[in-house]
């Protein structure tokens, strides 16, 4: 009977060690538990971050706040144009800078001469060869020239008789580098060669033929005639000599003034010529 007390107290000592081995399997389970957990999660997270690097760039490390932002992000873009602008080097430089209207130049007036002619004939004037136009006789005009120092010439427009045969010697002259507002004269001095101009008057009833230095070497038949009553008939220009001669054949009767060959007593006219235009008159007395 002894026994029988006993038994409660074994059952008291397993059951507070069973109890006390469960809990402590259980405490056991529960740190391997808490072990392995954080482990899992580490490998996830580096899974995550391995993932990210590989696929997405690295977010930029935060600015502090009191450091200025870059300038670069401040400056705007310039705004877009239709409009080509002009290439610079086809911009002359006074065109940016000059603002002065510009300057308009007159153009030089025409390059011009005078001819007086002193003659009691016309004179037509070339310049260079080409033809520019006719001076009366004692007058004056104006002429244009193109280029200065230009060549100017002259030549007597000569008389004719009623069938159109011209009287008179040539005559002319030529003025080299004429300049822009030169004054030209024409008279009856050709390179120190005198020229007259016979005008002669016949009261007489008979036609009078002329011919002009009769018996010299310069002699010049004219075929012309000054008819009889007739007055101031002028026979053209001829070289005028110390013993020239103005020779009338009147029917049969025949008249001279000036020098003959053979004849004495000459009388010479030379000193009575007009200077310039060379003009003497002869009357005859029959």
């Amino acid at each position: 009977m002894a026994s029988k007390p006993e038994s409660p107290k074994i059952m008291h000592i397993v059951i507070p060690a069973v109890s006390t081995l469960l809990v402590a399997l259980i405490g056991l389970g529960t740190a391997i538990y808490q072990t392995e957990r954080p482990i899992q999660q580490t490998e996830a997270a580096e899974t995550v971050l391995a993932f990210d690097l590989t696929t997405s760039p690295k977010p930029p490390t935060p600015v502090p706040s009191n450091t200025p932002a870059p300038t670069n992000t401040a400056t705007p873009l310039p705004t877009a144009t239709n409009t080509l602008q002009p290439s610079a080097t086809n911009i002359p430089l006074s065109t940016a800078t000059n603002t002065q209207p510009p300057t308009i130049s007159t153009p030089a007036g025409p390059l011009t001469f005078t001819v007086k002619n002193l003659l009691v004939l016309p004179v037509t004037i070339s310049v260079n060869n080409i033809v520019q136009g006719t001076v009366a006789a004692n007058s004056t005009q104006t002429f244009q020239m193109q280029a200065d120092l230009s060549t100017v010439a002259w030549d007597v427009v000569k008389k004719t008789t009623s069938d159109g045969t011209p009287l008179g010697n040539d005559m002319g002259g030529i003025w080299s580098k004429v300049s822009d507002g030169d004054e030209l004269d024409v008279d009856n001095i050709i390179d120190q060669q005198y020229y007259f101009y016979p005008i002669i008057t016949n009261p007489g009833s008979v036609d009078c033929y002329v011919t002009i230095n009769k018996g010299w070497e310069n002699e010049v038949v004219t075929n012309a005639f000054v008819p009889a009553y007739t007055n101031n008939v002028g026979m053209g220009y001829y070289k005028l000599y110390n013993n020239s001669n103005v020779y009338l054949l009147c029917g049969k009767n025949y008249y001279w003034w000036g020098t003959l060959p053979d004849e004495g007593n000459p009388v010479s006219f030379y000193g009575n010529v007009t200077p310039d235009s060379g003009v003497i008159y002869f009357t005859l007395n029959p």
